[in-house]
């Protein structure tokens, strides 16, 4: 079964560990402003959304430096 767990790290800091098939992810996202309005699920389903639009945009430069 996929799985999706998050672990709150502080008041602005989340971990996603993402299990699909035979792969995992594990992803931090920082800076956030958690919104109380929205169910766990659903805001971080946005903060992902939110993620993969800026690394899909165009002009993105992408780079294996520090």
């Amino acid at each position: 079964m996929d799985t999706v767990r998050w672990q709150v790290i502080n008041s602005s800091t989340a971990e996603l560990e993402i299990n699909y098939g035979q792969k995992w992810a594990k992803v931090r996202l920082e800076n956030l402003v958690f919104d109380t309005e929205l169910k766990p699920e659903d805001f971080y389903k946005k903060c992902l959304a939110e993620l993969f639009t800026a690394i899909n945009a165009k002009g993105v430069h992408w780079t294996d430096r520090p």
